[in-house]
């Protein structure tokens, strides 16, 4: 399974996360790029909602960014003895992401 490659991007005029890197399987893009999310439900017009909205939009916007630094991490970086902890962390995060949990 892979995801939409690129750089995800929050859409604050619509509430989507989407992505500017278009594949050929990608079928609803328009000119501001491949819709992956839409978060337009989870605020639903409340203002006291949209901070947390914005907020969950970015760590969503960085999962691709975090999958490729968590599998650097584990490909080259030596982990000692008392980082068994971090090197597991790593592994079931990447193997989640991956859908292979």
């Amino acid at each position: 399974m892979k995801h939409t490659k690129g750089s995800w991007f929050l859409e604050k005029s619509d509430w989507t996360i989407r992505s500017k890197v278009w594949g050929e399987s990608d079928m609803m893009a328009d000119f501001r790029g491949v819709i992956i999310a839409d978060l337009s439900v989870g605020h639903g017009g409340r203002d006291h909602a949209f901070p947390e909205a914005e907020a969950n939009a970015l760590l969503m916007t960085a999962a691709a960014d975090l999958l490729e630094a968590a599998k650097l991490a584990l490909e080259k970086c030596p982990f000692p003895v008392g980082a068994i902890k971090a090197k597991k962390a790593l592994t079931i995060a990447i193997a989640k992401a991956e859908a292979k949990e």
